[in-house]
């Protein structure tokens, strides 16, 4: 395996309504204990690509859980030392994970990890910032004489903001 993404499941309800069931159909308790009877993290796919072997760790939690004291950060490095022992040399934290654990930097302090750990915010500033100047390029016009504005600041957008004004 050459790199790995560490996320988590989606709510029990939200689950049903994508199979077309009610949402009590799929009771969180047996969904959690047949999918991860050790209570821990573990591998559920893996895809090959001519850039290598990727692999898909879940944490033992449903989106709608993360929120709550669960242990996320300690459950985190354990899937990325889980990863990094299948060969990962980098892992990229999905879905609400960075936001929780400090952008990842909660889970490299928690211990040593072998894996390089990446959020992904990072390539996806890069390609607001590149679409922008290609709209830019196509329409002929320049940065610099227009009034812009970004709706929403959070980590993304105000990172964007700082890239397309340096």
């Amino acid at each position: 395996m050459d790199a790995a993404l560490i996320g988590y499941l989606p709510a029990p309800g939200h689950l049903a309504r994508l199979a077309g069931l009610p949402a009590s159909a799929l009771p969180r308790a047996e969904v959690r204990a047949l999918l991860f009877p050790e209570g821990v993290p573990r591998l559920v796919e893996t895809v090959d690509t001519p850039l290598g072997r990727s692999g898909f760790f879940s944490l033992p939690f449903f989106a709608d859980e993360l929120a709550a004291d669960t242990g996320l950060v300690e459950y985190t490095a354990r899937a990325v030392s889980l990863a990094a022992s299948r060969g990962a040399r980098c892992v990229s934290l999905a879905g609400m994970i960075p936001s929780l654990t400090g952008y990842g930097f909660d889970v490299l302090r928690s211990g040593r990890h072998p894996a390089a750990v990446t959020t992904g915010h990072a390539a996806t500033v890069v390609s607001v910032v590149k679409t922008v100047h290609a709209a830019l390029e196509a329409t002929g016009r320049d940065l610099s004489d227009l009034d812009v504005a970004f709706a929403g600041l959070g980590s993304i957008g105000a990172s964007s903001l700082e890239l397309l004004l340096s």
